[in-house]
């Protein structure tokens, strides 16, 4: 029986990248939440900005601005309950606006060693398609609709994790719980997924 493992998602998961790009245009992220009534929440319609004007902060900041990316609210006790089940690991992709990349990448590394404490962290991979991981022994848990249905359709299994901006908007109760329980349900249900 092979060990199962899981994928851990860095921005929207543990990594609040909706506050952290709010507050380098100067606006609060809740404020634009109750304000943006649509869902899925866009932060780019929110703030009514193109996607040019959206990343010119993000872009003067360098690889600081995602290594500062508060963690969120969940993140550590994700983290945790992830570990406790089976190996778990970060799969996140680079920006995708080409100007960020080596910086998004450089950033999301020094934002791993201070959330971990490990200088030399190095259960991580960085880079797309995120479905080229997927098979039926690892759990992808990320908040991006298209991911977790890339990832299952490549074979894989996945927890979307409800947010605001994803399919999972209606949901009211805790992420990091219905993570945690749609983990331990899976675990439950099949052998070949057990540490």
């Amino acid at each position: 029986m092979r060990t199962k493992s899981i994928l851990l998602d860095m921005d929207g998961v543990v990594a609040d990248w909706h506050l952290q790009c709010a507050k380098s245009h100067g606006v609060s992220l809740d404020e634009l939440k109750e304000t943006f009534k649509e869902r899925p929440f866009s932060l780019r319609k929110a703030l009514g900005m193109g996607t040019e004007r959206i990343w010119e902060p993000i872009s003067a900041a360098g690889p600081s601005w995602w290594a500062d990316i508060p963690e969120t609210p969940w993140a550590r006790r994700l983290w945790n309950g992830c570990r406790s089940i089976a190996p778990t690991y970060f799969l996140t992709m680079p920006s995708v606006h080409p100007p960020n990349v080596g910086d998004s990448m450089a950033g999301k590394f020094m934002w791993l060693q201070k959330f971990t404490g490990n200088e030399a962290f190095n259960a991580y991979l960085m880079g797309p398609p995120k479905c080229l991981c997927a098979n039926r022994h690892t759990v992808l848990i990320d908040d991006s609709d298209d991911n977790v249905r890339e990832f299952r359709k490549a074979g894989g299994m996945a927890v979307l994790l409800p947010s605001c901006a994803n399919s999972m908007h209606t949901h009211d109760g805790d992420p990091c719980d219905f993570v945690l329980g749609s983990l331990a349900e899976m675990n439950s249900s099949s052998t070949s997924w057990r540490k």
